[in-house]
């Protein structure tokens, strides 16, 4: 009877039994016997063994020489490591960039514009015209001529060859024709607009990938240094080259009018010196540049004399900087310093500097020619955010061949050997790809900085 008061007595002791944890009786009372110090010396000891640094555990266990050893080696680590966090906190806040190039295939690449001056910018015949009007008959005289022509010359080759009483002359006789000629408002800018050659007259043939194309129909007249001159691939009228190589790009027979140019001196007498016009070569000046530049400031000038050929191969590589958000310094819109423009002109260094530098020369510095203006190029005119280069190598030939003057012929009869003065180009990109430079943030891994870290 009292057998299953006794087996559900055991099953309870057991159940109960198997619900207690062991527990480290001994280790607990080393904890509540243990004062402060010896719970840091514990805790010190275990951090020295377990660590990766190698110092503290020497400095740890060491004794004598051995700890003060270890100390100085750690003081000396310390500092060495203090000094390359400074390095490269100094190096962020410099706000260090990095330059990415890449070569990027291109279907289609769009040809530079292509400004074409004549190095003779006005005719004999517009000289008779403007002698022969009805309102100038006889009043433009050579000293206008030398006068007006004189206009875009630099200010080094006026100071050395110019002759001031030359040149008071002609001012005076530019004054007179001015108020007397009735055709149209005569001033420089008008002048040389109508005083050179026109498109028709200076581009014979004009080929894209050898498909003839009217490329006067698609060119836009602009006046530079040189006069009037004409631009080709612009606008919303870019001529586009699908693949490379001397054939599929641009082909222009122009025609050097040498028949026709007139050639001025800067004084009558003492000094035959010509002007810069024509005081090289006859022939031409190609400015193959980006279509936002000015043309006269643009320094990629190519020039060519009458009878040669010229293949000019080109390169494309565009810039990409950062702005100020981005640590960089570029903009992307002229800034609020930048000079005041009379008509609208896309935002690039160069066009900024260009006109900032005259602005100054007319308000600041008195009309000399004694500046350089590098306030404008530092404080006023920051880099454009997208700049593109295009780099030109130029090669020569001469003459024609006897097929190619048949050809010639055989387009106008009147294109004969004894009277071309004609000159061929070939321009075209040397390869499919754009070359492009993306400037980016950076940071930098320290070494040392690392290695210390490790020695410590």
């Amino acid at each position: 009877m009292n057998a299953a008061p006794q087996k559900a007595y055991r099953f309870k002791a057991r159940l109960v039994g198997g619900s207690f944890i062991e527990l480290p009786v001994e280790q607990l009372r080393c904890i509540a016997n243990a004062n402060g110090v010896d719970s840091i010396e514990q805790e010190t000891k275990h951090f020295s063994y377990s660590t990766t640094l190698h110092g503290p555990l020497r400095l740890y266990k060491g004794k004598g020489y051995g700890r003060i050893f270890w100390c100085s080696v750690m003081c000396c680590a310390s500092m060495f490591l203090l000094l390359q966090v400074n390095i490269l906190v100094a190096y962020f806040m410099s706000h260090p960039t990095a330059t990415s190039v890449s070569f990027v295939p291109a279907e289609v690449l769009a040809l530079p514009a292509v400004t074409v001056c004549n190095y003779n910018p006005i005719t004999k015949k517009y000289v008779r015209y403007l002698n022969e009007s009805s309102s100038g008959a006889g009043y433009f005289t050579n000293d206008l001529l030398r006068y007006l022509t004189m206009a875009y010359s630099e200010v080094e080759d006026l100071y050395l060859h110019a002759n001031n009483d030359t040149i008071e002359r002609g001012r005076q006789a530019y004054e007179y024709f001015q108020s007397i000629f009735t055709e149209y408002s005569f001033n420089i800018e008008n002048f040389f607009a109508r005083a050179g050659f026109s498109c028709h007259e200076m581009l014979k043939v004009c080929s894209m990938g050898g498909t003839n194309l009217d490329c006067c129909a698609m060119s836009r007249r602009v006046l530079t240094d040189l006069g009037s001159c004409f631009v080709f691939s612009h606008d919303g009228m870019k001529l586009n080259q699908t693949q490379p190589g001397i054939f599929n790009g641009m082909q222009l027979i122009v025609d050097a009018g040498v028949n026709d140019a007139i050639a001025v001196n800067y004084a009558e007498e003492g000094n035959t010196l010509p002007i810069f016009s024509n005081n090289l070569e006859d022939g031409f000046r190609l400015y193959v540049r980006s279509e936002n530049e000015l043309a006269y400031s643009y320094t990629e000038g190519l020039s060519v004399s009458p009878s040669y050929r010229a293949y000019i191969a080109l390169n494309l590589e565009t810039f990409h900087f950062l702005t100020p958000d981005n640590w960089g310094n570029c903009t992307h819109n002229w800034p609020a310093k930048s000079p005041q423009r009379a008509f609208r002109l896309p935002y690039t260094a160069q066009n900024c500097a260009s006109l900032c530098q005259q602005i100054l020369r007319y308000l600041v510095a008195d009309r000399t020619n004694n500046i350089n203006g590098p306030e404008c190029a530092d404080n006023i005119c920051p880099t454009s955010c997208v700049t593109h280069e295009y780099k030109a190598s130029i090669t020569y030939g001469y003459g024609f061949s006897e097929s190619a003057m048949d050809w010639l012929t055989n387009m106008n009869e009147t294109w004969t050997q004894s009277r071309i003065n004609r000159r061929r180009e070939y321009m075209f990109y040397k390869r499919q790809k754009e070359r492009d430079r993306e400037q980016r943030l950076t940071t930098v891994i320290n070494i040392a900085a690392v290695r210390l870290l490790d020695f410590i």
